[in-house]
């Protein structure tokens, strides 16, 4: 009985450390830095489909003073980033380096002065990844999410 409450202490302890503290960005992780969820199957969903999920991550850029790296999970492969500023269409300019998605502070400026909407996907050769999307604030900010 003694072990068996150390082992469920130690659980909660891991538990508890694991989890990101108050006000964390997002995933966790240093700052600038969101560390992606698993990702899932992307093949017969659709845009809108997911979309209209709840988000399963979420990054909040409250002040553009540097760039965001995007942690992808390590069971993906290379991904192919397709992302839209909305209304127009424009394309975002992004970064593939390894494991990291950057997007650049000059991007975040661009983002956070227009309408702050992106919509787009991540997926890999296996067709696994995410639906990311973004709004501003109306105080300033951006706030990422992924499905």
């Amino acid at each position: 009985m003694r072990s068996l409450w150390h082992l469920l202490l130690a659980g909660l302890a891991a538990l508890l450390l694991g989890l990101p503290g108050v006000g964390s960005p997002g995933g966790g992780g240093d700052p600038g830095v969101w560390i992606l969820p698993c990702s899932r199957p992307m093949t017969g969903v659709t845009f809108p489909d997911s979309i209209l999920q709840a988000p399963r991550s979420s990054y909040d850029v409250n002040a553009v003073t540097n760039g965001i790296s995007l942690l992808l999970p390590s069971g993906m492969g290379t991904p192919l980033v397709t992302l839209y500023e909305m209304p127009s269409c424009t394309p975002v300019p992004v970064t593939v380096s390894g494991r990291y998605l950057i997007i650049s502070k000059e991007v975040l400026i661009a983002l956070n002065s227009g309408t702050g909407i992106v919509q787009g996907v991540i997926v890999d050769s296996s067709s696994n990844g995410f639906a990311l999307s973004s709004y501003r604030f109306e105080s300033g900010g951006l706030h990422f999410m992924v499905y």
